[in-house]
């Protein structure tokens, strides 16, 4: 530092020193400020959304759409919350589309064993109920494991892994429906489609609880700090001790049992399994994992994030169906809210 003219203090541009500090609190001010609105963007596009919603319909606030929009979200968002672990961990998983179909089309086919493939009417148990969900939850980690082993093991990239198994497991899917719909779950699972704790569907109640579950593991355990340090920088996370390879395929594994929980949900709400369900739930769950503010490269984000993105989206598809838009012009809407969601976080991130 040097004197100034008048007898003041001046930084190393010449700067009065106080002239300086000032624009150094401006300055984080300002990133404080950015820093806010990056971390609580999605929150606030949703709040904005909900606003909007309500003032284009008067039928958007009322308890049974509420209730319709949330049980719609919460098949989705089961998918998304595997989803976020898979990216998180630097990865991606297109096969859970997939998972959800032939894990619905599994659950109907145990319950039809007596008869076989396709349109069955009497029920004929393979085994007692909760072991045809235990069967059906292990298929759906089946499937995550065969991709975590593919990508961990095999060393083949997540993408084309991946894509190869959502073939397949529609395949599958279809195989064991006989290419039809199997009919008819009983009474025995109806509550998981159609019951309710206190006001809110099952489903719901189950995601929401997978959710806050989910998002401790994440962010209060050892584990879930293992997570962000693969996804962030897997050769000094393997440096540090972490068998990445382990943990990849336990996260593919997680995958697979959310998105046959999901499969399982909603072949009891439909009470049948369709081969067909599931179709696009994969970019459908991507994308609500990117809105909520996860990083596509890995190490940052989270399932809280994650359940907002899920929000917006089934918002954006209920408000449009309420005000009478044809599906084809909200496929066009959902894809510019998703790209708007991208752009608004690249902006953010690039003035923090």
């Amino acid at each position: 530092m040097r004197d100034g003219g008048e007898g003041g203090v001046n930084g190393a541009k010449g700067e009065p020193v106080a002239a300086a500090s000032a624009s150094g609190i401006r300055l984080r001010g300002s990133n404080t400020w950015i820093n806010g609105l990056r971390r609580n963007s999605v929150y606030l596009v949703f709040i904005l959304l909900v606003i909007i919603s309500a003032q284009v319909s008067p039928a958007f606030l009322t308890w049974t759409n509420i209730a319709n929009l949330l049980r719609q979200a919460s098949y989705i968002g089961l998918v998304s919350v595997g989803m976020t672990f898979v990216i998180i961990s630097g990865g991606i998983d297109l096969s859970v589309g997939s998972t959800v179909a032939v894990s619905g089309v599994l659950l109907a086919y145990l319950f039809h064993w007596g008869g076989y493939k396709g349109y069955v009417v009497t029920l004929s148990p393979a085994m007692p109920t909760p072991l045809i969900v235990l069967s059906t939850l292990a298929a759906g980690a089946l499937v995550g494991l065969l991709n975590g082993v593919l990508i961990a093991k095999a060393r083949i990239p997540a993408f084309v892994a991946t894509l190869a198994t959502m073939v397949s497991v529609r395949g599958v899917a279809y195989m064991l429906a006989g290419g039809r719909t199997i009919f008819g779950l009983g009474e025995s699972l109806s509550v998981l489609g159609f019951g309710n704790i206190g006001p809110l569907p099952v489903p719901v109640v189950i995601w929401l609880g997978c959710v806050l579950v989910s998002g401790f593991i994440l962010k209060r355990t050892v584990f879930g700090r293992w997570v962000y340090a693969v996804g962030g920088d897997e050769d000094s996370a393997r440096l540090s001790g972490i068998n990445c390879d382990r943990h990849k395929v336990l996260m593919y594994v997680v995958a697979g049992v959310f998105a046959a929980l999901a499969g399982m949900l909603m072949a009891c709400r439909i009470d049948q399994g369709e081969p067909r369900q599931g179709e696009l739930f994969e970019l459908d769950a991507i994308a609500a994992v990117v809105i909520g503010g996860t990083s596509l490269s890995g190490g940052r984000g989270g399932v809280g994030g994650t359940a907002i993105g899920v929000l917006i989206l089934t918002l954006i598809t209920n408000v449009l169906n309420l005000v009478g838009v044809h599906p084809f012009p909200q496929q066009i809407v959902k894809g510019i809210i998703i790209l708007g969601g991208v752009f608004l976080q690249r902006w953010l991130a690039s003035r923090n």
